[in-house]
């Protein structure tokens, strides 16, 4: 008995290991590739080996439900004239079909499947209407299309990546209540979008001064690039989004609320108009490239709350010649100040004259941090904002010279602490360019009356 309980579990532990394996092998199927995709309960067909003129779309194989077609998986397979999709697939990557005779000879403006418009085919410059059928947007749909404005069916729920990509015209849009999804690609290079309108009943998204938001408007996800002037971020917002506010040129000043927490990767990218920007003392993160190509952007705030400042965060901005930055800051990724990036090379190349004010929140010694380091590994000039002039022996730089200034500068001398330049030049009571524990016998003398300085 107590065999046959072991071969259980041994089977049983076999099973678990090969399961994970099957789930996501690929296959061929007839004239058919696939792979397994959500977990290994679907299928997703990957490519096409025949030659057939009508291509019948198994609707399940070995059991799976055929549910999603792979992007350009029969792009440019001119001899296809028909296809035959089983109601399952709901899915069809991009350029899927592009370059089939079926796809050139589709009747009608709107190419539909399953409920899934996949490719408009129209010429409208104005004002176009998508089908009440409609209940996806695929990768693609409208790219390069060249109507001003679209109105988008009620029961519609997802719009994907690029599904409106390079729509040069389209200047407004409105997303029902019934849009659940939005790929993060799906409006870009919509250079003349300058309002996306969310209807209030929507449960998933929102709109505030014609930016994309979560329901909660704590995530600002898109600020169409078409937008002028200024663009106030609601007080509610804790995240601006990847790439939200990519390549808005017109945008002149962004206003940024108290309360935000983290500006995420290529936040502000190419936001040619952009002169300055003032990082709130809430924000703890700035993500990759996230001011990256501010052609303008000459002026930047950080504020005091500031810890991780990703690579290349502030990376080619020619008219940012200077910046400030807190102490308390641990990370600084590579080139995140002070660089221009060449695309052509792909290399990188100093800002002319470039200098960093470090802020330095004890005023009297420093400690190595991580602005003072990049500054040092970079070799870039740094100056210290707190660091005042001091009278000789006025180390703690309170005006007066006291038994604390000795202090200071005896545990200077015992390498205990290190004291900012003007801390420093104010112990080296002998004026030899170093503070030695005579330093601080002198300091201390005068600091009773004993003696003066020379």
């Amino acid at each position: 008995m107590k065999k046959i309980s072991k071969m259980i579990v041994f089977l049983l532990i076999m099973l678990l290991c090969v399961a994970p394996l099957e789930a996501f092998a690929a296959g061929n199927y007839n004239d058919f590739q696939y792979e397994f995709i959500q977990d290994g309960s679907e299928i997703q067909i990957t490519g096409y080996t025949g030659s057939a003129t009508t291509v019948t779309i198994p609707g399940s194989i070995s059991g799976h439900p055929v549910t999603s077609i792979k992007d350009s998986c029969f792009k440019n397979k001119d001899f296809i004239q028909d296809f035959v999709i089983p109601p399952s697939v709901k899915h069809f990557g991009d350029y899927a079909f592009a370059g089939t005779k079926w796809l050139s000879n589709y009747k009608g403006d709107f190419v539909i499947v399953n409920k899934v418009l996949i490719k408009y085919k129209g010429d409208s410059t104005s004002k176009e209407v998508v089908p009440d059928d409609v209940e996806v947007i695929g990768y693609g749909a409208f790219d390069f299309s060249k109507f001003q404005e679209i109105v988008l069916p009620d029961g519609l729920s997802a719009i994907f990546s690029d599904a409106f990509y390079e729509c040069a015209n389209l200047k407004f849009i409105q997303i029902p209540a019934s849009v659940s999804y939005i790929g993060p690609t799906a409006f870009a290079r919509c250079f003349a979008l300058e309002n996306i309108l969310v209807v209030k009943e929507n449960m998933v998204f929102s709109s505030s001064g014609g930016a994309l938001l979560d329901k909660a408007q704590q995530n600002l996800i898109l600020c169409p690039m078409g937008k002028t002037g200024t663009y106030t971020v609601p007080a509610t917002v804790k995240t601006i989004g990847i790439d939200a506010f990519l390549s808005c040129a017109k945008l002149s000043a962004v206003v940024l609320p108290e309360g935000l927490l983290e500006i995420s990767r290529g936040a502000f990218s190419k936001c040619d108009a952009l002169a300055s920007i003032k990082i709130p003392n809430s924000v703890t993160k700035i993500g990759y490239w996230a001011f990256g190509e501010c052609a303008a952007l000459k002026e930047v705030t950080l504020g005091s709350g500031l810890t991780d400042i990703d690579d290349m965060a502030f990376i080619s901005l020619p008219n940012l010649k200077k910046v400030q930055v807190s102490d308390r800051v641990k990370k600084i990724g590579d080139y995140a100040f002070g660089y221009i990036y060449n695309w052509d090379s792909k290399t990188v190349s100093r800002v002319s004259g470039f200098q960093i004010a470090i802020d330095n929140h004890d005023d009297v010694k420093y400690t190595d941090s991580s602005i003072m380091k990049y500054a040092r590994d970079n070799k870039f000039s740094f100056s210290f904002v707190r660091d005042v002039v001091r009278n000789m022996g006025d180390v703690s730089g309170n005006g007066k010279v006291e038994a604390e200034d000795a202090r200071l500068a005896l545990r200077a001398s015992a390498k205990l602490i290190t004291l900012s330049p003007h801390a420093k030049t104010a112990s080296d009571a002998d004026k030899n360019g170093s503070v030695t524990a005579s330093d601080a016998r002198t300091i201390l003398r005068v600091a009773a009356g004993l003696t003066s300085f020379r």
